[in-house]
């Protein structure tokens, strides 16, 4: 989570550890919150609280005055072990799962979740798995429901720029550890009162996390170092035209990423990828908008 406030800099993290991990700690504005805190929601009384006097010190007292804090968030959902799943009950005992909250919804055999993934073979124990990775996902956005409201708490809620992002998709065959579009296409969501619109969705503009560091130093009023990969957002988060956009509208790269196409279908082809015909099928859609 990035919140600007006065131009300056210094940073703070609020790091949410393993179960294993049982220790709390504070130290030059940064919050190190102990077990299961990951899994902070409303009412647990536990890692709740440490997320809120985490959020507070940061916000408050993490830094020195005038300067733009930025404090992290981090949660382990959703990794393995998934909630509910063979693998949490047999990696933690009845008395750990007991010391932290189950997400505010679990995904059982009656939830319609509209099936598992195309990319994934359907059969009952890869729905099984999928629907206890939609549960650990649940207790991620329970995670960020709580640092909302620890910014509201703190006072924070007003000057501060909230970013949650991933960086990478499910882990599962055709998505993490691929470059297929299942795992380099990740969440990126922001939410800056005043400046963003709720529920507007941008999708033509490529962007990436190296973006979001001159992001903040425009948003705190800091000058951009020179020689940075990315570019500030700003103009998005403002609904303005952007020049972050498809890379095959861009002459200077199309050379490039025509031949990488090329290189990539050969590939798919050789060794029998099972999402060749999709490819094709895109492929061809992008001749016919005049994009490849």
């Amino acid at each position: 989570m990035e919140p600007f406030t006065h131009p300056g800099p210094a940073r703070g993290r609020v790091h949410v550890g393993h179960p294993r991990q049982g220790r709390a700690a504070a130290a030059g504005g940064g919050v190190r919150l102990g077990p299961r805190a990951r899994h902070a929601r409303a009412g647990d009384g536990t890692g709740s609280a440490r997320l809120r006097r985490g959020v507070a010190a940061v916000h408050g007292g993490g830094g020195r005055a005038g300067a733009a804090l930025v404090p992290q968030a981090n949660a382990h959902d959703p990794h393995r072990p998934y909630s509910g799943g063979q693998d949490e009950l047999d990696r933690f005992p009845a008395e750990a799962r007991a010391s932290y909250p189950a997400p505010s919804k679990v995904f059982g055999p009656a939830d319609d979740v509209g099936g598992v993934p195309g990319f994934l073979p359907d059969l009952p124990e890869v729905a099984r798995e999928y629907r206890e990775y939609l549960s650990s996902s649940r207790r991620c956005d329970d995670v960020v429901a709580e640092v909302l409201r620890a910014l509201e708490e703190a006072g924070a809620a007003g000057d501060t720029l909230v970013v949650f992002l991933s960086d990478n998709g499910i882990a599962v065959p055709f998505a993490k550890e691929n470059c297929y579009l299942q795992s380099s296409r990740t969440p990126l969501i922001v939410r800056w009162l005043g400046v963003t619109l709720p529920g507007r969705r941008e999708d033509a503009a490529f962007v990436s996390m190296i973006d979001l560091f001159p992001t903040f130093c425009a948003a705190a009023g800091l000058p951009e170092p020179a020689g940075l990969d990315g570019r500030t957002l700003l103009p998005l988060l403002h609904a303005d035209p952007h020049s972050l956009a498809d890379l095959s509208g861009d002459p200077d790269r199309r050379k490039d990423l025509d031949a990488a196409r090329r290189d990539l279908l050969a590939w798919m082809a050789g060794t029998g990828d099972p999402l060749l015909d999709t490819y094709r099928a895109y492929l061809q859609g992008a001749m016919a908008r005049n994009a490849f």
